[in-house]
């Protein structure tokens, strides 16, 4: 992936087979078990995706590295015969460039949107399409200027040495005539030494890799707030990524199913009352407003999965747990609901109280040693609202 451009054709099929061992574990798999877009699985954490690498990218970022290496100043062997006949910066060459030359060439322009030169001798950066200057390449800077160049593939070194000469087109244009004059002002203050030019990358002005190079194409200013609290907690992955899929409502409910033609009707199994929605299948559900009931937390103004960061944990425990006791709980109901759908069992409050504390307990050694006090709270909670169940469900009996 560092020396040849993969074709696309390859990367879908490599696609078509993470994709498919990740929903279902085959080899294949049919795309109505593909719970979320590919592409959506494939952002950072911090959009809403998984941070699965996309090959195509990461394809791209490896060879840039390549770039990087051959406008390094360091003497190689590789880069003199890459270059025999050709050169990245200039375009000159007498015969038909080699299939590296044109890897190279293609991820170029790539390569000066992630990076900054830090000026030496000017030899190795191109006037025009290198960020040397400004924090924009001055042909970003310049525009009406560079309509009229007529050779831009010339270095820094090369213009300075020749009288600033840019090989531009007569007749300029007013707008043209007055970019050159402010360009001309500006680079009477530059001066070139004897030290080769060093490339750094553009945001965090470190040497270039790769790995930043991933993060620089593939950021985005557009955060997911739930992703971010999903993540943030100490939870197992299964647990995060079943919450990656509850929040963007992507679990197979019935009413989910029955939108996809999978599922003939999406009536709830358990109650046979409403349609099984998310809101229904965690909130609404008579089995589940029992549960709550039960913890005291008042879901009445819950209309959508993001209502559930703000509701109030019961009064007697604080917040600093309440992210991931909340995904515990959502967890061991989406399990019963499983479990009576695809196995008939019928799990009561109980149980699933039993099997939340359980979890908390083998858990709690994911959290610091200072925050495990804390857990050990709910927990105590947790086995008093199941005592005080068992205590209703056998003076029910009684009566």
């Amino acid at each position: 992936m560092s020396a040849l451009q993969i074709p696309r054709s390859v990367i879908k099929a490599i696609d078509g087979k993470r994709r498919a061992f990740f929903w279902t574990g085959e080899d294949k798999c049919h795309v109505s078990k593909c719970l979320v877009a590919w592409q959506e699985v494939c952002k950072s954490k911090a959009e809403g995706g998984l941070g699965l690498k996309s090959l195509e990218m990461q394809n791209q970022c490896l060879l840039m590295k390549f770039v990087d290496k051959v406008l390094d100043s360091s003497p190689a062997p590789w880069k003199d015969w890459v270059c025999r006949e050709n050169t990245l910066l200039d375009g000159s060459g007498t015969s038909p460039p080699s299939f590296l030359w044109r890897i190279l060439n293609d991820e170029l322009d790539r390569y000066r949107s992630c990076t900054l030169v830090v000026l030496g001798n000017g030899a190795s950066t191109s006037f025009w399409f290198d960020r040397w200057f400004h924090d924009k390449p001055l042909a970003q800077s310049f525009p009406s200027l560079f309509s009229h160049v007529q050779g831009p593939n010339v270095t820094v070194q090369f213009v300075l040495q020749h009288n600033f000469e840019l090989h531009l087109r007569p007749r300029l244009t007013s707008a043209a005539e007055a970019e050159l004059t402010s360009l001309l002002q500006m680079l009477e203050q530059v001066q070139l030494s004897d030290s080769p030019d060093e490339r750094k990358m553009h945001l965090s002005a470190t040497p270039f890799s790769s790995r930043c190079a991933y993060s620089m194409l593939v950021d985005s200013s557009s955060n997911d707030a739930n992703g971010l609290r999903v993540w943030k907690t100490r939870m197992p992955n299964k647990v995060k990524v079943f919450a990656w899929l509850f929040f963007r409502d992507r679990l197979s409910t019935w009413a989910n199913l029955h939108k996809k033609h999978v599922q003939p009707e999406a009536t709830c199994s358990r109650c046979g009352s409403a349609s099984e929605s998310w809101h229904h299948a965690f909130i609404q559900c008579p089995f589940i407003v029992d549960l709550w009931a039960r913890l005291g937390v008042d879901l009445t103004a819950v209309q959508e999965t993001d209502d559930l960061w703000t509701i109030d944990p019961p009064s007697t425990l604080g917040s600093e747990h309440w992210s991931s006791v909340l995904l515990a709980i959502l967890w061991r109901l989406w399990e019963a609901r499983n479990n009576h759908v695809f196995r008939a069992e019928r799990s009561c409050v109980r149980v699933v109280l039993s099997r939340i504390s359980d979890d908390l307990k083998i858990w709690r050694h994911r959290f610091p040693v200072h925050a495990r006090a804390g857990l050990d709270e709910w927990r105590t909670f947790l086995v008093t609202c199941n005592y005080n169940s068992a205590t209703a469900s056998t003076l029910d009996a009684l009566e």
